[in-house]
């Protein structure tokens, strides 16, 4: 009989030995193949969905607005042009406008943010069907998701508002079944869109500088305005090229540059959309990836813990084997058979289950899966050999030691009696210089020592620093753990071993073999430690990046009223929506009663209407200029600041983005000029950031411009800053229609993004991390349940001298429980460690300041909860195989 063989049969006939083992090269590769899976199929799902504008087209024709004052009418000019070519090729079935924009959408008082989309008239050029109702057909229609629907709680025949001026309300006459964007499509017709176009801000002066910053609001557009594109269906696909040659030839004749007006194949759109989104999925991938890595440390960790215990309780059959006339490599060969045979199995059983699981997760959670499974063979490929081969290598290191015994020291029975620990000097001294040099490199990365190099590194080594400094003190706790270990679990067993003698037991049973008890908790440290590593570095990073945005952004929200007219963009006047200026030609400010509707939102604390100017023109001595608004804060208004401002004569405060814009910095100066004429030729640039589009002055200085003023301010304290994305929905809704081009700003807001970006993050994270845990708790009751194989006349004697089956149950509880809480203790204070020190790192990265250690004890505690329950799971079925067994069947010699 081949090894091979030899070693199927031991597994076929033994299954309870390997039971635990097993199940965890399962779990351990059925988590990595789903991660891998799952990352492939999202990321195929972010593609699809960016490109699906133009998945029924053959050619699409990109239009963008520029910051000129002609803008629209040249981009208007070309996309005409363009029809006009289209239309004169017969090879050119088909074509319509087409364009998307972020907004919100509100139902009494609900809100809900959509990307506005419009939906082709042509069938053949749609994409989406509604599961429920029909597709819209007129400008005061549209279709939502279903999802979207639920959380404005609106159906079919009912209206909602759609978040610009001077729009009417929108009957739903659809419901689709599309999930899995962070924005869904709300699908309306073309006009409404154009609309839309009309009643957006001009193009700001950014663009000039980086035209992709405007993206994000307007898909397709390089400015404030709507991005308008031709979808084009041809005869054929393979005419596509020369539709797009003679439609390009046509718009250059004309004096139309790509910058302007450019048609492509619609298959060069679609690679362009998916490449762009390609280094933004990529993260997914390497997150996932790494989550997995740690459940397969994890599950090494729990295999070498295993066989470790396996080849103990097989010392008579090894020494049998070497009696018999086999060498030391042949028995080898036959235990590392037995570990191929169970890595092989496990993992076959385990590629299915990962696969099974990502298909569910993006089909019922994310809804990708209408995009199609994407199982990347390859990479499984590697799973596949990465769980046989980190299965046969865990097992090397105790077989090997086994083999190691001379055969009349293999046939002595060992285990029946406690293993002395065996401190091992040589360890200790090699983990404690690890932990040493892992602290210092650790504390030079975060800038505690002078002099060290680490004011000269860059933010990244810093970041990098720490990290390698983190590893080594983490090699060195948890390589120590066979050391530290048992006394503490003596430490945590003292108040009750002399009240219960089945906690005197336990306590004696769970230190008798250190390096067994130190493996265990190892697996548990490094899975409890990571969720609590990543759970505190976002409390604390969050911490540090909301007291900077109380120093940027002095106030909760700051309310502005129009700053600049849409009809600049167009001098020739396009403009049908409600004016901006009053009779004289000004600019207006708010609305009559804005503020009194402002303080009557839920939500808001206190607010006060302050005066601002009309736009100042902004000069630098390079040249480049702007317009600016001012406004002055006067002492009564310091109140709903988180901040003060302080701005002095002779100086000017405007916010970062501008100062960038304009490419200068703090301490530059500028000249203000107003619409009279009157300037301030040397003003001093500090940084305020009461508005995106706002100076604040000192009075002095103010009244020496003599500038018109309105009331085009609003500063508002929140009652609760967590939730100002509620209270923003509800201003917008209440204050645009009466007062167009309102812009809205202040730290709650950006505090709600940030704080929404982290908890999905540090959720999702420690979702991924919990079945590293989850493994790691496999690894407890294995360890449980061969102790109690190995135990059995232990057993025996405790039932015979009248311990009870309970008894026998809560001693084996016990000992899950004291591995448990030692570990738990111990990862959870690495964990701490590690946490803080991640977010300073960070945190100094990006120039902030050391952030104080902050830990999100509801989830903290959550999590050792939730691990100590599941360590008393773990301990059930061992427990009840050990109250089972009667005396006389006990001590019966199985062996």
């Amino acid at each position: 009989m081949g090894v091979l063989a030899q070693a199927w049969q031991e597994v076929r006939l033994h299954p309870a030995r390997f039971a635990a083992t097993l199940t965890a090269i399962v779990l351990s590769v059925a988590f990595l193949a789903a991660t891998q899976v799952f990352a492939a199929t999202e990321s195929n799902a972010i593609t699809e969905r960016e490109m699906l504008f133009a998945s029924r087209a053959d050619v699409v024709v990109d239009s963008h607005l520029w910051h000129w004052p002609d803008a629209r009418l040249q981009r208007d000019g070309g996309l005409a042009l363009a029809e006009e070519t289209l239309r004169d090729q017969p090879e050119v079935v088909s074509f319509e406008r087409f364009s998307q924009l972020y907004t919100h959408l509100s139902s009494r008082d609900a809100f809900a943010g959509v990307k506005l989309t419009t939906s082709p008239m042509d069938p053949e050029l749609r994409w989406y069907a509604p599961s429920e109702g029909r597709y819209p057909e007129t400008a005061v229609e549209i279709v939502l998701t279903r999802d979207t629907a639920a959380d404005l709680g609106v159906g079919l025949g009912d209206t909602v508002q759609l978040n610009l001026a001077d729009v009417l309300p929108l009957t739903v006459v659809g419901l689709t079944d599309e999930r899995g964007y962070d924005d869904p499509p709300a699908y309306a017709m073309h006009a409404l869109l154009e609309r839309a176009g009309t009643l957006l801000p001009p193009p700001d002066y950014s663009i000039l500088i980086n035209p992709a910053t405007t993206a994000r609001e307007t898909p397709g557009a390089s400015s404030g305005g709507v991005g308008v594109r031709l979808l084009v269906r041809t005869a054929s696909p393979d005419v596509a090229s020369a539709v797009v040659e003679k439609t390009q030839q046509a718009l250059y004749r004309a004096g139309f540059l790509k910058i302007i007006v450019e048609p492509k194949v619609a298959a060069v759109v679609r690679a362009e959309a998916a490449g762009a989104v390609a280094g933004g999925a990529g993260w997914l991938s390497l997150l996932v990836t790494g989550c997995g890595a740690v459940a397969v440390l994890v599950g090494t960790l729990i295999i070498a813990n295993t066989f470790t215990i396996l080849v103990a309780q097989r010392r008579r059959q090894i020494g049998l084997l070497r009696a018999v006339g086999a060498t030391r490599g042949q028995v080898l060969a036959r235990f590392v058979a037995e570990a191929g045979v169970l890595g092989a199995l496990g993992t076959v059983l385990g590629l299915p289950v990962g696969v099974g699981l990502a298909a569910a997760v993006s089909g019922w959670a994310t809804r990708s899966l209408v995009h199609g499974l994407v199982v990347p063979w390859l990479t499984l490929a590697g799973v596949a050999l990465l769980g046989v081969g980190v299965t046969v290598l865990a097992s090397l290191i105790p077989l090997s030691r086994a083999t190691r015994v001379p055969p009349l020291a293999a046939l002595q029975p060992v285990d029946a009696v406690p293993q002395a620990a065996r401190r091992s000097v040589v360890r200790g001294v090699v983990c404690a210089a690890l932990v040493a040099i892992g602290a210092a490199v650790m504390a030079a990365g975060l800038g505690a020592w002078a002099g060290v190099g680490s004011e000269a590194w860059g933010p990244v080594v810093r970041v990098v620093v720490v990290a390698v400094g983190a590893v080594g003190v983490s090699v060195g706790v948890l390589g120590a753990s066979s050391l530290y270990v048992p006394p503490l679990v003596r430490l945590l067993g003292a108040p009750v071993v002399g009240r219960w003698p089945e906690a005197r037991l336990a306590v004696a049973n769970a230190v008798r073999n250190p390096a067994r008890v130190g493996a265990t908790a190892t697996a548990v440290m490094l899975a409890v430690g990571l969720i609590v590593t990543v759970q505190v570095g976002s409390a604390s990073g969050r911490a540090s990046a909301f007291a900077r945005m109380d120093e940027r952004y002095p106030v909760d929200l700051a309310l502005q009223s129009a700053v600049a007219e849409p009809d600049l963009a167009n001098p020739n006047g396009a403009w049908a929506g409600p004016s901006r200026r009053d009779a004289t030609g000004r600019l207006r400010g708010f609305a009559p009663g804005g503020l009194d509707a402002v303080r009557a939102t839920p939500g808001v604390a206190d607010a006060e209407l302050l005066t601002t100017t009309e736009p100042l023109l902004l000069w630098t001595g390079t040249g480049m200029m702007r317009f600016l608004p001012a406004a002055v804060v006067p002492a009564g208004a310091q109140r709903l600041l988180n901040a003060p401002v302080e701005v002095g004569p002779g100086e000017v405060g405007l916010p970062a983005q501008v100062i960038s814009l304009l490419q200068i910095q703090v301490g530059s100066i500028v000249m203000l000029q107003s619409l009279t004429g009157d300037r301030e030729p040397s003003l001093r640039v500090v940084e305020s950031n009461l508005g995106p589009s706002l100076a604040v002055l000192h009075p002095d200085t103010l009244a020496a411009l003599r500038a018109h003023t309105r009331d085009g301010l609003i500063l508002a304290r929140l009652q609760n800053p967590d939730d100002s994305v509620g209270v923003v929905r509800q201003l917008q809704a209440q204050l645009m229609a009466d007062n167009p081009g309102l812009e809205v700003s202040g730290s709650a807001e950006q505090k709600a993004m940030l704080r929404t970006l982290l908890d999905d993050v540090t959720a999702f994270l420690t979702g991924l991390l919990a079945v590293a845990a989850l493994v790691a708790l496999i690894g407890v009751g294995n360890t449980l349940g061969l102790s109690v194989l190995e135990r059995s006349r232990e057993f025996a004697l405790v039932r015979a001298l009248g311990l009870q089956r309970s008894g026998v149950r809560l001693m084996v509880l016990l000992e899950s429980l004291a591995i448990a809480l030692v570990a738990i203790a111990v990862g959870l204070a690495f964990g701490l460690l590690f946490g803080w020190a991640g977010a300073a790192a960070v945190a100094q990265a990006f120039g902030l300041s050391t952030p104080p250690l902050v830990v999100d004890w509801p989830a903290t505690l959550l999590t050792c909860v939730l691990v100590v329950a599941a360590a008393a799971l773990a301990s059930v079925l061992p427990g009840r195989r050990a109250a089972r067994a009667t005396p006389v069947e006990a001590l019966a010699d199985i062996g």
